[in-house]
């Protein structure tokens, strides 16, 4: 969900190549300085203090932070780039909201995840600012939005799959990372344990129904969504075995290849 929008937004624009390259190194860069900060501020919240290594893990973040925030001032400067600092602001808005929720130990929780996808596929818009083309906010936008609802179907998909494996009775059972359904629930227990995931795509489909019908979007791009749609149905309503945490993220990789197909031929 980092690399998928940005590739999409990139492909879908001109401009320059060494600038959507440098861009996406300072992207990889931002990424990975989020690792030490996180660290140790559950440390600090857990333990009252930042722990063994601390000042390696504060000089990580650091530099890696530094080192990404470089390459987009240079292209800030060099070719005036000034709606990047509009981009900034709203990123360091969201990673400041989730990182307080991995302060308050709450990174699991529906709205720091969701605000997690909403900053990784902030490299979207960017990448359309990056290609310098006049008048591209909207496009920007729009892009944005497809990818932020997209991955975040995943946020509870997930949470649903791993409440329905989790053995919470006797006639469940559980062997390495796979959890087996032995058998099958009740039609009611299924509704229950995905009304988050069914409300979203409720919601996603209105969006996406405004944004077709008042001609934001073309109808491939809408279609995009209908092979997620279609698995996450079958997983509501036909996957009656356990789940697997790496079969479900190839299943995931592999759909989000396909959106991101979708999405560019639509563009």
């Amino acid at each position: 969900m980092l690399i998928v929008p940005y590739v999409v937004a990139a492909l879908v624009t001109e401009g320059p190549a060494w600038i959507k390259i440098a861009g996406f190194i300072g992207v990889i860069l931002l990424f990975f300085c989020r690792a030490p900060l996180a660290l140790l501020l559950k440390r600090k919240s857990r333990d009252g203090s930042f722990g063994p290594g601390a000042r390696s893990l504060w000089l990580n973040f650091l530099v890696l932070a530094v080192a990404g925030s470089s390459i987009y001032l240079y292209l800030i400067l060099t070719r005036g780039l000034w709606q990047l600092l509009i981009t900034g602001i709203a990123a360091l808005s969201l990673f400041a909201f989730h990182e307080s929720m991995v302060w308050r130990r709450r990174e699991r929780s529906a709205i720091a995840e969701l605000t997690g996808i909403g900053l990784l596929t902030m490299t979207a818009p960017l990448a359309v600012i990056l290609s310098e083309c006049s008048g591209c906010g909207h496009l920007a936008l729009v892009l944005w939005l497809l990818n932020a609802m997209y991955f975040g179907a995943s946020v509870f998909y997930v949470k649903m799959r791993l409440l329905r494996s989790a053995p919470r009775n006797k006639n469940r059972e559980k062997s390495s990372n796979i959890y087996i359904r032995k058998t099958g629930d009740p039609v009611s227990e299924r509704m229950r344990e995905a009304r988050g995931s069914m409300i979203y795509a409720a919601i996603v489909i209105v969006i996406l129904a405004s944004l077709y019908l008042s001609e934001e979007i073309t109808a491939l791009a809408a279609a995009a969504f209908l092979p997620m749609f279609a698995y996450q149905a079958w997983g509501v309503f036909c996957g009656a075995g356990g789940m697997s945490l790496k079969a479900e993220g190839v299943m995931q990789t592999a759909l989000s290849l396909l959106f991101a197909t979708l999405t560019v031929a639509a563009f």
